[in-house]
């Protein structure tokens, strides 16, 4: 994803080295759990949804969907990243794609191969929605905004915090983050999200990957 955002050698390795010492990854990667991959189905739609971008082919969004769809199947926590990238494009040029098919047939192709899912959550009376209902209620602990942003820089390491920070940053107001810029909308609106609906911080975890990659090229751009 780093070299697909214009990222030479140094940017990719800090990127990289930023991923590896990262303590929510570290942990949550160090054990066998759907969450591990949920980061691996984020980053992977972003690195198609770039490439959408810089070649103009229809065939990456049927990789998005299908993206989409698998990690639904993990995770139904990825409707996080694919709203904040249905927001990400209408605030961004990327609307653009709404007038043609292929964001639509990549929404449908997500949908079948989740499908399944949902057929068997209705069979058994929606055990998930269940559990998230119960979580909020009763596990999950309410936090100010304050303290969910401030959670997001220990969990990833305050020593990080200037590079993700400055991959937000860039995408959101630097020239050469403007082709890229719905992936700081997409931060933003999970963000959000996330806050007004009381869920856990490393939900929002799988988006830092993005970061990294966008601080390191415009470090390196510097």
């Amino acid at each position: 994803l780093t070299r697909e955002l214009g990222g030479n050698r140094y940017a990719q390795f800090l990127a990289a080295l930023a991923v590896l010492f990262s303590p929510i990854y570290l942990g949550i990667s160090g054990y066998y759990s759907m969450n591990s991959f949920d980061h691996l189905f984020w980053l992977l739609g972003a690195y198609f949804i770039v490439l959408t971008g810089k070649t103009e082919r229809p065939l990456y969004w049927i990789l998005f969907g299908t993206t989409m769809g698998i990690g639904l199947q993990n995770k139904i926590s990825v409707l996080f990243f694919g709203f904040g990238i249905f927001i990400g494009m209408i605030l961004t040029p990327y609307r653009r794609w709404f007038r043609t098919p292929w964001p639509w047939m990549a929404g449908v192709l997500a949908f079948l191969i989740f499908l399944p899912h949902i057929l068997w959550q209705i069979q058994y009376g929606w055990p998930t929605a269940e559990f998230i209902r119960n979580a909020t209620l009763y596990k999950n602990l309410p936090m100010t905004p304050i303290q969910f942003i401030s959670a997001q820089i220990m969990d990833m390491h305050p020593i990080l915090f200037p590079l993700w920070l400055l991959g937000l940053m860039g995408l959101l107001f630097l020239k050469k983050g403007k082709p890229y810029r719905l992936f700081g909308w997409m931060y933003l609106t999970v963000l959000i999200v996330l806050i007004m609906k009381n869920g856990k911080t490393y939900y929002l975890a799988p988006a830092y990957t993005i970061l990294f990659a966008a601080g390191a090229v415009f470090l390196e751009s510097w």
